[in-house]
């Protein structure tokens, strides 16, 4: 191919509008709208993620995890808000403060299920008053 051969094939190419970049209007635009949706939906995702493993900061939700670690069952769940009620506390403090379970004297029909409830929490009897 010789140099007049190529001039005449960019020539050609000129007349047919091969060397002018065309691009609508409407593309840019529709690329513009997808990169943002894009962004978008990432930015939504990392709030959600965060939003989902953000800590506890429930007084219920933190008792139903206290109370599903220590494996306590409806009935052991029920003993220990019986117990704040009769304190006037949070009852998640009495996974952390052995002396809040001799405030009251408990009836004799309840004492055997919160001696069982004490053990399985701490580990010991609890302190006869």
């Amino acid at each position: 191919m010789n140099e007049r051969s190529i001039e005449h094939y960019v020539a050609i190419m000129r007349l047919e509008g091969y060397d002018r970049l065309t691009i609508p209007k409407w593309s840019i635009l529709v690329v513009i709208l997808a990169v943002l949706s894009v962004l978008s939906l990432w930015r939504a995702a990392i709030l959600f993620w965060r939003w989902w493993n953000r800590p506890i900061v429930s007084p219920k939700r933190l008792f139903r995890a206290l109370c599903d670690q220590h494996g306590l069952n409806h009935a052991e769940r029920n003993i220990l808000q019986q117990i704040a009620a009769e304190g006037t506390f949070d009852p998640n403090f009495l996974f952390i403060d052995p002396e809040l379970w001799d405030r009251k004297p408990a009836p004799p029909e309840m004492d055997q299920q919160r001696r069982a409830v004490f053990e399985k929490l701490f580990g010991e009897s609890p302190r006869a008053s």
